[in-house]
C-alpha cells in the first residue's frame, strides 16, 4: 500500500524536513494543520532557524508572541538582513545565555555603536560559531568591535562587512603579554577595505585561521611590516588594489606554506603577469598549492600597460609547470562604464 497523504509520514521524517526550513515558515505552515502538527512544533526539542526579513508589525508581534518567547532555548540560528527588522527584535531581546542553543547570527547593516552592545552580550552564548555582521558608520569604533569579536569563545566563522571607502582597522599587534586574546576564528572574510599592515595585524590574533577572504586590500600610507607567520592557513581569497608584487611576495611567504587554494584578483600592477616570477613563489612558498584561480585587470587607457603583448604574456603561462598542474590562461576584451579593459584569468 503506498502512502498518499503527507500526514502519515513519521514524525521523524517531519523533524529532518524541519531542519532545512525556516522557523517561522514552519509555524506557519504546520502549526495550525491539526492537534499532531501543532504537538510536533511546540513540544519538541526541535531546532529553530529563524529568518526575519521586514514583515508588519503585527506579523513581527505575531512571531514575537508565538514562536520567539516560547522558544529562545531552541533557536539555533537568527538571520535578519534589514535594518529596520534588527532594531525591533533588539528593542524587545538582549542576545544573552537564554538564547543558550544559538550557534549562527546573520544581521544586516547596523550603526557600530549597536553592534558593540550587541557583542557585549555574546560572549556569554556557549555555542556560538558564526557571526555575520554589516557595520555602519564604523572608523571610530572598528577596534572596539575587532576586540569583542576576539573575546566570543568559541567563534569558528566570522565575517565583517562595510561601505567605508577607507580601512576601518586600526589595531595594535597582538604580543606574548595578551596572548589570552587569541581568537578561535577559523574561516574569515573581511567583505570591506582593509590596509596590508592592518591585515597582518588581524592575522596576529587568529592562529587558528585555515580560510581567509579579503576583498579589497591595498597597502596603506604606512611602512609596511609583516612581522607573523600564519601556519595554518589553507585557503586565501584575495582582491588586491595596486598592490607591487614584491609586498604581495613578502606577505604571502608569511602565510603560503600549506596554502592549498589561492584565489588572487590585482590590477594596473605588470609585475604580476610575469610568470617566471610566480613559478619561483609558488615552488618556494607554496609547494602544495591545488587550485591556483587567477584574475588581472587592467585598462586599455593605462600607459604602463596598454603596450604590454598580451599573447607573449600568456605564451610566458605555457611551459610544463603550468601544464603539469593543469593551469590554463586567457584573456579577453572587456568593457565598463569605465571604459574598455583586458582581463588575464586562469
Amino acid at each position: 500500500m503506498f502512502i498518499t497523504q503527507l500526514e502519515y509520514l513519521s514524525n521523524e521524517v517531519f523533524y529532518e524536513i524541519f531542519e532545512y526550513l525556516d522557523g517561522c515558515f514552519v509555524y506557519n505552515t504546520f502549526s495550525n494543520l491539526n492537534i499532531r502538527f501543532k504537538h510536533l512544533f511546540n513540544d519538541s526539542l526541535l531546532p529553530l532557524k529563524l529568518n526575519l526579513s521586514w514583515t508588519s508589525k503585527s506579523i513581527f508581534e505575531n512571531y514575537y508572541k508565538y514562536i520567539i518567547i516560547p522558544n529562545l532555548n531552541r533557536i539555533i540560528s537568527l538571520h535578519i538582513p534589514n535594518p529596520l527588522a534588527i532594531k525591533s527584535f533588539l528593542s524587545l531581546f538582549s542576545i544573552n545565555n537564554s538564547f543558550n542553543r544559538l550557534e549562527s547570527i546573520n544581521f544586516g547593516r547596523m550603526n557600530a555603536e549597536h553592534v558593540i552592545s550587541l557583542l557585549t552580550y555574546l560572549k556569554t552564548l556557549p555555542c556560538l560559531f558564526s557571526l555575520s555582521i554589516n557595520i555602519n558608520n564604523s572608523k571610530d569604533n572598528a577596534n572596539k568591535i575587532f576586540q569583542l569579536i576576539v573575546l566570543l569563545p568559541v567563534l569558528k566563522y566570522c565575517k565583517i562587512s562595510s561601505d567605508n571607502e577607507e580601512s576601518i582597522f586600526s589595531i595594535p599587534i597582538l604580543t606574548r603579554k595578551n596572548e589570552q586574546q587569541e581568537s578561535s576564528i577559523e574561516y574569515l572574510i573581511i567583505n570591506s577595505v582593509c590596509e596590508l599592515n592592518q591585515l597582518t595585524t588581524i592575522l596576529s590574533y587568529t592562529p587558528r585561521l585555515t580560510h581567509l577572504s579579503c576583498h579589497s586590500l591595498h597597502v596603506g600610507n604606512d611602512q609596511i611590516q609583516i612581522p607573523i607567520i600564519v601556519i595554518n592557513l589553507r585557503k586565501l581569497f584575495i582582491e588586491l588594489d595596486a598592490t607591487p608584487f614584491h609586498i604581495f611576495k613578502s606577505f604571502i611567504s608569511k602565510i603560503s606554506f600549506r596554502l592549498e587554494e589561492l584565489r588572487i584578483s590585482a590590477k594596473y600592477e605588470k609585475t604580476y603577469l610575469d610568470a617566471k616570477q610566480w613559478e619561483q613563489l609558488i615552488s618556494c612558498q607554496m609547494p602544495l598549492l591545488r587550485i591556483f584561480d587567477f584574475q588581472f585587470k587592467s585598462q586599455l587607457c593605462d600607459d604602463q600597460i596598454k603596450s604590454i603583448e598580451y599573447d607573449k604574456l600568456i605564451e610566458q603561462f605555457n611551459t610544463k609547470f603550468w601544464y603539469e598542474r593543469k593551469w590554463f590562461f586567457a584573456y579577453q576584451n572587456c568593457h565598463s562604464d569605465y571604459g574598455p579593459f583586458k582581463i588575464v584569468y586562469s
